[in-house]
């Protein structure tokens, strides 16, 4: 058996893949709200790192990507939370999320891609902000 073959065997046997990391850079489209990336894709369970930068002049911004179905939820709790916790709650339902950023910051997100292939959006959970600021986070099976 050669070494390539045992390898993805093993991959195959314990339920990890060694997969590269996938980057992507986001911002938020200078003074409008909405997101300059509204679609990327992932493996299942691949490394993933997002520069998010902030292009605002004035606005402050975010980026949380959820499970499917719970934009709306994350988004209510951020807004109950108030400013001082960035209008996010620590909810099983956010995959990955930055801080609250000032114009012109930027953060780097790094995080495991979910293993169910799958859409996650993403949004910004500033108040009145996710009604514009959206995208779609897809990930695919290891397969494809």
């Amino acid at each position: 058996m050669s070494k390539s073959v045992f390898i993805i065997f093993l991959n195959i046997a314990f339920g990890s893949v060694a997969l590269s990391t996938t980057t992507v850079t986001i911002g938020s489209a200078g003074d409008h709200m909405y997101f300059d990336k509204t679609y990327f894709e992932v493996k299942a369970g691949s490394r993933v790192k997002i520069l998010f930068k902030n292009n605002s002049t004035f606005a402050e911004h975010n980026l949380v990507i959820v499970k499917p179905g719970t934009v709306q939820q994350v988004v209510d709790q951020g807004f109950a939370a108030d400013a001082k916790k960035d209008f996010i709650v620590e909810s099983p339902n956010i995959i990955a999320h930055t801080r609250m950023l000032e114009h012109g910051e930027s953060q780097i997100l790094t995080f495991k891609a979910p293993t169910t292939p799958e859409d996650y959006p993403y949004t910004c959970t500033y108040p009145t902000h996710a009604a514009g600021m959206k995208g779609v986070m897809r990930v695919l099976s290891i397969s494809e």
